[in-house]
């Protein structure tokens, strides 16, 4: 049994007390020292209450596997597992790594069916599974110890969990949450003296909140990038936005003819094969505009990106609200279920089966643990929490940062930050709903002054002839209904409307004769991500 690192871009190895040691990440090399001694000198009652005792003191973003002798080793991820790790079942052995196709060249390669249905479904699995049987992921807050030819997995931290929540008024919650808030950033600022801050800007409340946060305590050596179609509402803020706050701002025009050749670069093939994680597809939302900035000397080595995932879905943007007729917990949690189904599990609107989503269904409800399904009535909500952050956020959103690993870049998470997870657990669901208390929280306090005065995400489309043109065929949909309007929108012009164009690696044609309604372009994506493995025809 080994454990070994592939694509070890920014992993390090090190000997502690003889015990290998490969970590990533902003990790506490001091404490991890301490811990690995720890472990040396009670090896022979080493227990999980010891090694949960010991992994809660570690903060912030890493990923670590220790081997600790031949018949020994353990691996574990921070609380977002924002860097994964993997394990393998080779023979009667177990194996870790930070690289899922390096550990699948190693085991018999049998498809798991339920997952390629989830991927194709949302474009990612659910809970530690792969595309593959006898592969498997550790989530977040989680360790894994392997032990001659046992595997136990255990939590260390849970995100979601039964608390008291707070009591407290909206604008005494507001202030609190300013506190936090504030305390993160100027943390991040002191531990990145001497490093330029790169923000990527858009205009909305999440990267609104981090360059706003920066000017407010005088962060002075930042710039802002932005990027997609020329013009697009986005960009069009974030510029008035840094211009407003003195940041240097960068543009990075992505149009459907250069993304076309993007798709097809070596960077795209070479960015996919180092971040697979074989239980999604590949984030690749600002790839192409960080290798520009680099090329432009904007980025450099000396950098770090904080970007503002994910403010949306931590603070509550994303909660279904309760029809009023739901009375009771299992009406609710029904409800829930369903709505995880439909805001997920629905790339293609119109393809998949009743029976498909029972089946997704069920595969949910045996991926949450007692503890989150025991909840009160009143906590349920949280039950959706649990759901979109093991999968989608830790699986899909979070897996962005391989990016800026990719490219050998630092960054931070500061909406993902320690504090920030434990506040917004203790949130009641109304000060959540629609991001209420975040809201009010920004708006209020009004930061560098661009809160009050500027657009919060003020969709439009652009270029102008484009939105003149799907108004003038909006007209022949006027007694067709919206859902019919809806469908013909998505199949026939998302193509040339998209605000960050991926859907120029596909033929138009290709797109417009196929029956399926694809949500967004990522529905073609992950259709290719599975047929390059031959996973679906």
């Amino acid at each position: 049994m080994l454990s070994y690192i592939e694509n070890s871009k920014s992993w390090n190895n090190i000997k502690i007390k003889k015990i290998d040691t490969y970590y990533f990440g902003n990790i506490d090399i001091d404490l991890l020292k301490i811990f690995v001694s720890k472990i040396n000198k009670n090896l022979d009652k080493l227990s999980i209450s010891f090694l949960k005792k010991h992994l809660k003191n570690f903060k912030g973003n890493y990923a670590v596997i220790l081997k600790i002798n031949n018949s020994l080793s353990l691996a574990f991820v921070d609380r977002i597992k924002s860097t994964p790790i993997f394990v393998a079942k080779i023979g009667k052995k177990y194996q870790f790594s930070n690289h899922a196709p390096s550990l699948k060249k190693k085991i018999t390669n049998i498809n798991n069916i339920d997952s390629v249905l989830s991927v194709r479904m949302s474009g990612y699995c659910i809970g530690r599974n792969t595309l593959y049987e006898n592969l498997w992921q550790l989530l977040p807050g989680e360790a894994c110890l392997i032990k001659n030819e046992t595997l136990k997995y255990f939590n260390y931290y849970t995100f979601i969990k039964k608390i008291k929540l707070l009591q407290d008024s909206k604008s005494r919650l507001s202030k609190k949450l300013s506190n936090i808030t504030l305390s993160i950033i100027e943390e991040l600022i002191n531990r990145n003296k001497g490093r330029k801050i790169i923000v990527p800007l858009s205009g909305g409340y999440d990267s609104r909140l981090i360059v706003s946060a920066l000017h407010h305590l005088k962060a002075k050596n930042v710039a802002c990038y932005s990027y997609g179609k020329k013009n697009n509402f986005e960009a069009v803020t974030a510029k008035t936005l840094a211009k407003k706050l003195n940041y240097p701002w960068y543009f990075v025009e992505l149009n459907n003819r250069n993304q076309n050749y993007n798709f097809k670069s070596d960077t795209y093939k070479k960015y996919t094969a180092f971040s697979d994680t074989l239980a999604s597809w590949s984030y690749v939302q600002d790839l192409f505009a960080v290798q520009k900035l680099i090329s432009g000397k904007v980025i450099h080595k000396e950098s770090v990106i904080i970007n503002g995932n994910t403010g949306d879905f931590i603070s509550g943007g994303h909660l279904p609200r309760y029809n009023e007729s739901l009375t009771n917990k299992n009406s609710k949690l029904d409800f829930i279920l369903n709505y995880i189904l439909l805001k997920h599990f629905s790339l293609w609107e119109n393809y998949f089966s009743t029976g498909q989503y029972d089946k997704i269904k069920n595969l949910i409800l045996k991926s949450i643990p007692k503890s989150i399904m025991n909840l009160p009535e009143k906590e349920i909500y949280k039950i959706y929490e649990y759901v979109e952050f093991i999968n989608r956020q830790s699986n899909y959103v979070i897996q962005g940062q391989r990016v800026y690993d990719f490219f050998n870049i630092n960054w931070e998470l500061p909406l993902w930050h320690d504090h920030y997870l434990e506040f917004w657990n203790k949130v009641p669901y109304k000060f959540k709903l629609n991001q209420a208390l975040y809201k009010y929280m920004l708006i209020s306090n009004n930061w560098g002054n661009v809160w009050k005065n500027m657009p919060i995400n003020k969709y439009y489309i652009s270029p102008a002839f484009l939105k003149y043109l799907r108004n003038l065929f909006k007209i022949f949909f006027l007694f067709k209904g919206k859902k019919k309007w809806e469908k013909f929108d998505k199949k026939y012009l998302s193509y040339f409307t998209e605000l960050n164009p991926h859907y120029p690696y596909f033929n138009y044609f290709d797109i417009i004769k196929d029956k399926r309604v694809a949500r967004s372009s990522v529905a073609w994506h992950v259709e290719k991500y599975l047929k390059k493995k031959d996973l679906v025809k």
